[in-house]
């Protein structure tokens, strides 16, 4: 019904706000009613992009194995669209875990993805944490190509 998907896509722009905010227990509560109304109504494009969401909120919170149960599940539903951002959130829960090799893995995938579907703030993003997890791992020459393609692109426009 168009209500309930209303409904989802409030909740699901409701968890965003309060996430920037910094609420992120709220957030996740939004997120929570998101997910749980997309999974009643089977649209499976709009759960993806929520779990995405909400494995952001996750990590904040530290609750890191959930995270990465939601980015596992969405990525069963995730358009292409949505894939630079899911790769590069799980990149990004992998490196706080402290695995920045796997991390690494993750960013790639998130690059090619979002190359391929033009999506600039995804690969700025992604191009910032890869550079991150490349300077964890000594490799100082990459992680610098990473950050001055990062930034030639954010001043790009």
């Amino acid at each position: 019904m168009p209500g309930e998907r209303a409904a989802v896509l409030c909740h699901w722009g409701l968890g965003r706000l309060a996430h920037d905010a910094g609420d992120i227990d709220a957030a996740l509560g939004h997120f929570d009613l998101a997910v749980d109304g997309a999974e009643a109504s089977g649209d499976t494009s709009v759960l993806a992009g929520v779990l995405v969401s909400r494995a952001l909120s996750l990590q904040a919170a530290g609750q890191l194995a959930r995270a990465l149960q939601d980015l596992d599940d969405a990525e069963r539903h995730a358009e292409p669209d949505l894939r630079g951002r899911l790769h590069g959130q799980r990149g990004f829960v992998l490196t706080v875990l402290g695995d920045p090799a796997a991390a690494l893995l993750e960013y790639d995938a998130a690059i090619a993805a979002a190359t391929s579907q033009g999506d600039e703030l995804a690969l700025i993003r992604t191009l910032a944490n890869r550079g991150v997890g490349l300077m964890q791992l000594g490799r100082m020459a990459a992680a610098e190509d990473d950050f001055a393609e990062m930034l030639r692109r954010a001043t790009a426009t």
